[in-house]
Formats: C-alpha cells, structure tokens, sequence
C-alpha cells in the first residue's frame, strides 16, 4: 500500500473516531459541568491540570520517540516497548509517591486531595496504555486505537449518567475515568498481543541511557505545552475561587474539542513525516503546508462563529450558571487558531530529529505565559488569563 493511500485509510479512521469520540466526549464534558456546576466544575478541572504536571513526568516524551523511532525500524518494536514500559512503571510509582506527598502540602479542601489521590492512580493506566498506543501508531495500525477511544468513550458515557442519576458525587466521576482508562487499556494490549506480540519487561541499562537522552527534548516539550495549556488553571485556583475556575474551564473545554482537529490529521501523518524526513524532505515539505493549508480552512470560519454567537453557544450548552464564561471563549478562539498552526509544526521538528528546536521554542513561550499570568491573573481574573493564553501561542510562530 502506498504512502499516501495508508496514510488517508489512518485520517479516515481517525476522523471517524474521534467524531464518534467528540459527539461523546461533549456530551459528557456537559453533563459533567452541568451535574457539578460551576465550583464543583472548578475543583474537578484543577485537580485534573494538576495530575497532568506529574503525569508528564511518568511518560517522559517517550511516547513520541517511540512512534517516531518504530515507524523507521520495526524490527526493533519489542526492544523499544520492553524496556520503556519498564521504565514508565518505575517513574509512574515515584511520581505517584510524590503526588500523594505534595497533596498535603497545598492548601486545599480534603474533596479536592480525593481527586489527587484518584488521579494520581491513573497515571500508571495511561502511561502503560500510552505504549501500546504509540507502538501501534508505528506500525501506522490506527484502526484499533480509534476503536479503543470509540469503546472507551462510550463506557464512560454510560458510567457517567449511573453517576448523576445516582448522584454519587464528584470523587465518583474520578473513580469513573479510572474504570473506563482500565477498559480501553486491556483492550489495547489484547490487540497488541495479537498483531505484535506480547510484552515482555526488559531491562536494558545501556539502552535506557539512550533512550533518556533522546526522550528528554520530547519531555520538556511536553512539559511547556503542558505549562502554556495548563498552568493558567492552575494558578487560577490559588489566586481565584473555584467558581472562577469553572467559568474559565467551560470554555476552556470547548476549545479543547476543537483542539481535536489538528490531532486527527496529523497523528496519522506523524510516521510518514518521520519516513520522509529521512528519505524526501522536498516531499515532507509539501505535505507540511498542505496539512496546514486545511487546518486553516477549517479554523477561520470557526473563529468568526464564536465571536458572533459566543454567548449562545456558552449558555446552550451549559446554562445560565456559566455566562461568565462567554468572554474567556471569545478570547481563547484565537489561541486555537494560533495552536492549529503550531501543532503540525512542532510534529515536523520531532519528525525530523530537530526535537530541541521545539523545545526551546515551546519553552520561550511557557516562561512567558507564567510571567504574564503572574501579572494579568491577579488584575484581571480568568479574563488575563484568557489574554495570556493566546500572547503565549502566538509568540510561538514568532520564534
């Protein structure tokens, strides 16, 4: 099969998914907010952002090397899986130890250090479930990890409304994820055990140097995407009240949904650019622009819809409990117009080798979003962080 038509079999796929996936995913972020309101919606959100700093820590950029390195050498899929799954159960109960430490350290109520504590369990999940993934993305095998998301998603529909019929309470919801992540998980490792084998632990020091090395660019990475996409949140709920949280997270979300977009096209392009990149830049070149060329196609009409119905949209979808959040959405539209541009081109430079580029481009950006958060937050509330959120993605293309 050629390049090109496996590649457009994998977008097909994905794009169907991740429809199903999206159609769901709305539906629960909804009900979600809507079951928990605004504080509850604020508490839930801020211990998710804050798993998220130690979650990266567990995963250590691994995920993309190891696509990135299978799709140029399938021959070495089990050494690359043996010993990075290794190493993510080892750094996953480490962090796991120290989350549980710092959630007595930071000042919060016993509900919130629950969802810590819940979260904090599923980083080992996701870590492991991460691999699989990322192995069978190599191997450019999209079709079961679209399936898996479709599955997952739909338990955790059905989980979700036993949850609020039986109104069993935020802590329930946690537990809830947990359960679905699990599912999805042994579903993956079935199918990686039938098309690639089984897993086998390994232990390679030598080899785990080598992959450090090569992981840490992808890991600070990921650690700056996380701060100029996550640290808002979090600052927010030490300078704000939870309510603010909530109000600034429904918007948030949305735009997380739409976020969606860029990844479908481009997580089925990231093996064939790293092919390319080692046998036809000229042609990795044009398929880059073409890849954004579309992105931008779908974006703009995007961006003039929620400046002129965003209040309709904000309390269509989740009530007059969240006008608030009309201005941050309005704000934030351009954030994503900027990360539609600067998420294909982050893949090229991973793609391409050039993962410190990236780095230190995405790095740039982090240290300012904190500085202007540390200004604007405590004058202006979740609107300054709404502000900083697109200076910060903008100054990416700048770079």
């Amino acid at each position: 099969m050629s390049t090109l038509k496996r590649a457009s079999r994998n977008s097909v796929w994905l794009l169907a998914s991740n429809i199903v996936v999206k159609l769901i995913g709305t539906y629960t972020a909804v009900a979600v907010a809507r079951y928990l309101g605004d504080v509850g919606l604020g508490q839930y959100s801020f211990a998710v952002a804050f798993v998220s700093f130690f979650a990266i820590f567990a995963n250590f950029g691994f995920d993309a090397l190891l696509t990135r390195d299978i799709a140029k050498n399938k021959d070495e899929t089990q050494r690359y899986v043996g010993n990075i799954s290794s190493i993510k159960i080892l750094l996953s109960l480490i962090t796991m130890l120290i989350l549980f430490i710092v959630s007595f350290l930071i000042d919060k109520p016993m509900v919130i250090r629950i969802l810590l504590w819940v979260f904090g369990l599923d980083i080992i999940i996701n870590a492991l479930k991460g691999t699989i993934s990322s192995a069978l993305q190599g191997h450019e095998i999209i079709k079961y990890t679209a399936i898996s998301q479709i599955f997952e998603k739909a338990i955790w529909a059905l989980v979700l409304i036993f949850i609020i019929r039986m109104d069993l309470g935020i802590t329930s919801i946690a537990f809830g994820t947990m359960i679905t992540t699990i599912i999805g998980s042994i579903y993956l490792f079935l199918i990686y055990k039938k098309r690639l084998g089984k897993i086998v632990l390994l232990s390679d020091k030598k080899f785990w140097k080598k992959l450090f090395i090569q992981a840490w660019p992808f890991t600070l990475t990921g650690i700056f995407l996380l701060i100029y996409w996550k640290i808002d949140l979090v600052m927010l709920s030490f300078y704000q009240t939870d309510a603010v949280v909530g109000w600034y997270s429904a918007a948030y979300r949305l735009l997380e949904l739409l976020m969606m977009a860029p990844v479908v096209l481009m997580t089925p392009l990231y093996p064939v650019f790293s092919r390319l990149a080692k046998f036809d830049k000229a042609k990795l070149k044009d398929t880059f622009k073409l890849a954004v060329r579309y992105l931008l196609i779908l974006m703009i009409p995007i961006v003039f819809g929620v400046m002129l119905l965003g209040d309709k949209i904000i309390l269509y979808i989740y009530g007059k409990q969240f006008v608030n959040s009309v201005i941050a959405l309005k704000i934030l539209i351009f954030a994503t117009l900027f990360a539609f541009i600067n998420y294909p081109f982050l893949m090229l430079l991973n793609s391409m080798g050039e993962q410190k580029r990236g780095t230190f481009q995405t790095g740039i950006s982090a240290v300012l979003n904190i500085l202007l958060n540390l200004i604007l937050i405590p004058m202006f509330s979740y609107i300054g962080a709404s502000i900083t959120t697109v200076i910060a993605e903008a100054s990416f293309l700048t770079l």
